[in-house]
C-alpha cells in the first residue's frame, strides 16, 4: 500500500496529532518492542486495542501508520516482527 506520508511526522502532521498523542504512540511501539525484545507474546487485537486508545485513530489508519513506521529505520525491525508474529499466529489459528 502506497501513502503520500514518507515519515511519522508527516503522518501525523496529516492527521493532525498533537505533541501528547505523538508520545503516546511512541510509547506504544517502545513498550511492543520491548514485549518483542523479551519474547513476550503480542497479537494484533491488542496491538490495535493499544493504539487506538493512544492514539485515537482507526484501525486503517493505525495500520496506514505501520506502512509509514516500517520504512524508518528507528522501526523498521519493530513492525517487521510485528508482522511475522502475526502472520504466524493467523496460520496457527486457522489450522486449530
Amino acid at each position: 500500500m502506497e501513502h503520500i506520508h514518507y515519515s511519522f511526522e508527516g503522518f501525523a502532521n496529516a492527521y493532525g496529532l498533537a505533541g501528547d498523542t505523538r508520545k503516546h504512540i511512541h510509547d506504544v511501539m517502545e513498550r511492543y518492542r520491548d514485549k518483542i525484545r523479551l519474547g513476550e507474546k503480542i497479537t494484533e487485537p491488542d496491538f490495535m486495542e493499544d493504539m487506538a486508545l493512544a492514539s485515537g485513530l482507526g484501525e486503517r489508519e493505525v495500520r496506514e501508520m505501520l506502512d509509514v513506521l516500517q520504512q524508518s529505520q528507528a522501526w523498521q525491525d519493530t513492525v517487521d516482527e510485528m508482522n511475522r508474529t502475526w502472520v504466524a499466529q493467523e496460520s496457527k489459528d486457522g489450522i486449530q
